[in-house]
């Protein structure tokens, strides 16, 4: 696919940021929404819609570090538990599409 929605997609990953926020919320009160903000700053999941989607069989793209997938995995795992109405690959594809976050396999990047 070469075009997207950005609004959509944008919307798409919003809903899916509120949903593993919730389900954080359920689990962990201490972990409060600029606690959450901060972790995906952290992992550099940035918006930015302006730069294009990723080329078809392109994993991804790196901006400013990448995350490894494990961080990604973790990050998902956490928040979003059992809830069966956030799929783990769609969270990712949707990272991938929005340009938000880049794949690295070397974990000794600093």
């Amino acid at each position: 696919m070469v075009g997207y929605d950005v609004p959509q997609l944008l919307d798409t990953y919003q809903r899916g940021l509120e949903l593993i926020f919730d389900h954080y919320c359920e689990d962990d009160e201490g972990l409060d929404l600029d606690s959450f903000t901060q972790l995906l700053t952290d992992c550099n999941i940035v918006p930015d819609p302006s730069l294009p989607p990723p080329r078809d069989g392109h994993r991804g793209r790196c901006q400013l570090g990448a995350v490894p997938p494990t961080s990604v995995n973790k990050i998902f795992r956490s928040g979003s538990g059992g809830k069966g109405d956030l799929n783990y690959d769609d969270f990712v594809e949707c990272l991938e599409r929005c340009s938000l976050m880049g794949f690295s396999d070397d974990t000794n990047t600093g």
